[in-house]
C-alpha cells in the first residue's frame, strides 16, 4: 500500500474545521435534527482541510485519510458508497458543492 503526496499532507494535518463541522454534525444528530445549516465558511474551511494540494476537489482516499485524522476510521467502501451519492457527475472526484452535500448524509457515515 502506498500513499499519495496528498495522503500523506492530509495525515499530518489537524483538521480542525473538518472536526469541528463533524461534531455540529453529530451533536445536532444526537439531538434528533438533521445538520443542514453548517455556516458555508465552515464549510469553505473543512473543504480546504482535506483539498492538501489545492485541486478543488479531492478523492475517496484524501477524505478516508482526513476522517481518520478526526477519529472516525472507516473502511473504504463505505466511504466510496457516501462520495458516490454526492458525486453528480461521476468523475471520482467530490469537488466543494458535493462536499456540501455529504454533511446531509454523516448520518449514514457515523453508522459505520
Amino acid at each position: 500500500f502506498s500513499m499519495t503526496r496528498a495522503e500523506i499532507l492530509i495525515l499530518n494535518g489537524k483538521h480542525l474545521a473538518l472536526q469541528k463541522a463533524l461534531n455540529y454534525v453529530s451533536d445536532e444528530a444526537g439531538k434528533g435534527k438533521t445538520a443542514k445549516k453548517i455556516q458555508e465558511e465552515l464549510l469553505q474551511m473543512a473543504f480546504q482541510d482535506i483539498d492538501a494540494l489545492q485541486k478543488n476537489t479531492f478523492t475517496v482516499n484524501e477524505f478516508r485519510c482526513a476522517l481518520k485524522t478526526c477519529g472516525i476510521d472507516t473502511n473504504y467502501s463505505a466511504i466510496k458508497m457516501i462520495l458516490e451519492q454526492v458525486d453528480m457527475n461521476s468523475d471520482g472526484m467530490i469537488n466543494f458543492d458535493e462536499f456540501t452535500k455529504i454533511f446531509g448524509l454523516v448520518e449514514d457515515l457515523l453508522a459505520f
